[in-house]
C-alpha cells in the first residue's frame, strides 16, 4: 500500500515538472514575440530594440545645424577684377607711313645708325611681295635700358597709288618693349582683319618679374593679356569705348629661372557669342574662371576655384552675376563645391527671386562621414548684391558614412516659413530614409518644433520585420525620449 503511494507521489511530480517546463517555454516564446506573430506585424520597440537612436538622433541635428552652410553668397563677385581691364595694356603701334619713293628691288636692310649708346635700324622686307603682296617695314632700336622691335606690314599695292589719293592700307602692325633692368616684357599686334581701313582688333601682353619676398625663397612672373577692339572712333588709345574680347592674368611661380605652377590665374571671355564683353545696351555676359591661393580674408582655405557666369555694363554697378561655382580646398582636408544659379529664365540673383544652391563636400580619410551632397532653394533678399536678408525656403541632403552606425541617409526640411541663415527657432516639417551598418532601414517623418525633433520612425529590419518607435531629441541631438 505504502509502495503504490509512493508510485502515485512520483507521478504527480513528473506530469508538474513537465508542465513548468512547458509553461516557462510558453512564456518565454511571448516575451520575444516569436510566437503568434506574422514578420510584417507592426509592433512598438523600446530603446533595447533600437540601438541606433544616438546616430540617427547625432545625423538629424546635424542637419538641422547645417542648414546654414548655404549662406556663402559673400563669396560671390559682384563685379569683375578691378585689374580686368585692357586700357592699361595698350602700346601704341607703329604706324610710321611707308615712303611712296620706296623702290621694290631696293636692298633688304639699311645701314644702322649709331647715336652715343643709342642702335636704331630700319630696313624692309619683300620677301613676300610677289606672292602676298606685302612690304614689312622692320625697326629695332636697343639702348641700355631697353629693346624696342616693331614690324609693320603693308599692302604693297599702296606703293602705285598716287600720292595722296588714299592713305596707305597698313594690315598689320606688331611689336615689343625689353626693359633690361626690371625685366618686364611688353608685347602688341594690331590687325587689319578685313584689309580695309584702319585696325579692327588688338592684343596686348604684359609679362613682369615679382620679387622673391612675395613666395620666400621663389620668384613670380606675372603676365596679362588682353584682346580688344576700338570703339566707334576706330582709335584704340581712346580706351573709354574700346570693347575687349578677352583677359587673362597669370601668377607663375619660378624658382631659378625654372617656371613650376601657375599660383593664381583669372580668365575673361564672351559669354554670349557676339564676340565681345560688351553688345547692345553697353552690357554682355561674359564667364570669368579664377584661381587663387591662400584668398585674402578666408583664412581656413588653401586654393580656391571659382567660375562666375555674369551680366556686365560698362557702368560696373549695374553688373551682376547669373551663376556661380566655387571649388576650394579647406586646411582640415575637406574638399567643397558651392554652386549658385538664379530659378528664374534670366537666372539672374535679383532681389525677390528664388535661387538654387548645391553644396557637395568630401571629407578626409580620418573624419566618420565619407561626403554630403545639399540642395537648397532660397528666396533672395530686398538689397540688391547684398544677399544679407536671403532666407531658406527648402532643404535636402544626402549623407554618406565611412564609419559609424549608419551608412547613409537622405534628409528633407521645409520650414513652415522661410528663414534666415543660423536661425534656430525655425519650425517645420522633416523627413528622412535611412541605411543602417547593420543591413536595417527607416522611414522617419516628424517635426522640428521649438528646438525639439519629433518625429517617428517606421524601421524595416533586415528580416524583413516591421518596428515603429516614436523619438525626440533636442537639436543637439540628445535623446529626450523614446
Amino acid at each position: 500500500m505504502l509502495l503504490s503511494k509512493t508510485k502515485n507521489h512520483i507521478t504527480f511530480i513528473k506530469h508538474f515538472l513537465s508542465f513548468l517546463l512547458w509553461l516557462s517555454l510558453f512564456i518565454s516564446l511571448i516575451t520575444t514575440g516569436c510566437i503568434f506573430q506574422s514578420k510584417n506585424e507592426q509592433v512598438a520597440g523600446g530603446a533595447e530594440d533600437f540601438p541606433n537612436t544616438l546616430a540617427l538622433g547625432a545625423a538629424m541635428a546635424g542637419g538641422v545645424s547645417d542648414q546654414p552652410e548655404w549662406d556663402q553668397f559673400s563669396i560671390v563677385p559682384t563685379a569683375l577684377p578691378s585689374s580686368a581691364s585692357t586700357d592699361s595694356l595698350i602700346i601704341p603701334a607703329d604706324t610710321t607711313s611707308l615712303s611712296t619713293t620706296v623702290s621694290l628691288t631696293k636692298s633688304a636692310a639699311n645701314s644702322p645708325q649709331v647715336l652715343g649708346n643709342l642702335q636704331d635700324t630700319v630696313y624692309f622686307d619683300y620677301s613676300d611681295t610677289a606672292t602676298l603682296k606685302i612690304i614689312r617695314r622692320i625697326h629695332l632700336q636697343e639702348t641700355n635700358l631697353r629693346i624696342l622691335a616693331d614690324t609693320t606690314t603693308f599692302s604693297s599695292l599702296a606703293l602705285f597709288n598716287p600720292i595722296g589719293s588714299r592713305p596707305q592700307l597698313i594690315l598689320e602692325s606688331k611689336g615689343m618693349e625689353y626693359a633690361k633692368v626690371s625685366k618686364r616684357l611688353k608685347k602688341y599686334l594690331y590687325e587689319n582683319l578685313d584689309s580695309i581701313g584702319g585696325f579692327d582688333r588688338a592684343t596686348f601682353y604684359d609679362q613682369s618679374i615679382i620679387p622673391g619676398s612675395r613666395f620666400m625663397d621663389t620668384t613670380a612672373t606675372s603676365i596679362h593679356i588682353g584682346i580688344t577692339s576700338p570703339g566707334p572712333d576706330g582709335n584704340f588709345n581712346t580706351v573709354a569705348d574700346n570693347n575687349p574680347i578677352y583677359h587673362a592674368f597669370y601668377l607663375v611661380k619660378s624658382i631659378n629661372g625654372k617656371n613650376l605652377d601657375t599660383t593664381e590665374f583669372y580668365e575673361i571671355r564672351d559669354a554670349d557669342k557676339d564676340g565681345f564683353f560688351y553688345g547692345k545696351g553697353d552690357s554682355g555676359i561674359v564667364v570669368l574662371d579664377h584661381k587663387v591661393p591662400s584668398p585674402p580674408f578666408r583664412p581656413s582655405v588653401n586654393i580656391v576655384t571659382q567660375k562666375i557666369r555674369m551680366v556686365i555694363f560698362r557702368d560696373g554697378t549695374k553688373s551682376y552675376p547669373i551663376f556661380f561655382n566655387e571649388s576650394r580646398i579647406e586646411k582640415d582636408g575637406k574638399a567643397i563645391s558651392f554652386s549658385i544659379k538664379g530659378n528664374g529664365t534670366d537666372s539672374a540673383f535679383n532681389p525677390g527671386d528664388t535661387s538654387l544652391v548645391n553644396l557637395h563636400i568630401s571629407y578626409p580619410a580620418e573624419n566618420a562621414k565619407l561626403e554630403k551632397s545639399n540642395f537648397y532653394k532660397i528666396l533672395i533678399g530686398s538689397k540688391p548684391k547684398q544677399f544679407k536678408d536671403n532666407k531658406l525656403i527648402l532643404y535636402r541632403s544626402q549623407i554618406t558614412w565611412r564609419t559609424d552606425s549608419l551608412i547613409s541617409a537622405t534628409l528633407s526640411f521645409k520650414p513652415d516659413q522661410p528663414i534666415i541663415s543660423n536661425e534656430l527657432s525655425w519650425n517645420g516639417e522633416m523627413q528622412a530614409d535611412i541605411n543602417f551598418v547593420n543591413g536595417d532601414s527607416g522611414k522617419l517623418t516628424g517635426r522640428f518644433q521649438d528646438k525639439i525633433i519629433d518625429a517617428e520612425l517606421v524601421r524595416t529590419k533586415k528580416d524583413g520585420q516591421i518596428r515603429k518607435h516614436r523619438i525626440k531629441w533636442d537639436y543637439l541631438g540628445k535623446l529626450i525620449s523614446q
